[in-house]
């Protein structure tokens, strides 16, 4: 399972998904899983964790497909 990129799609598509990853990481990080209730509930924290992992593994697709 991989990004493709069609030719003809607009390179600003592709920045402006970046940057939503970035944001929704920033988001997950600084206001979910580094909150106090958060870290003291190991199955929630598990599942914002593995969240977070899975919009890195997109902004690196993404990026990736930006780079072709």
């Amino acid at each position: 399972m991989g990004v493709r990129m069609e030719e003809n799609i607009d390179q600003f598509l592709v920045h402006e998904a970046l940057d939503r990853c970035h944001v929704i990481h920033c988001l997950l990080s600084d206001h979910l899983v580094n909150h106090p209730f958060v870290q003291q509930d190991e199955e929630v924290l598990r599942l914002l964790c593995a969240a977070s992992d899975a919009i890195c593994v997109a902004y690196q697709m993404i990026g990736n497909c930006h780079q072709k």
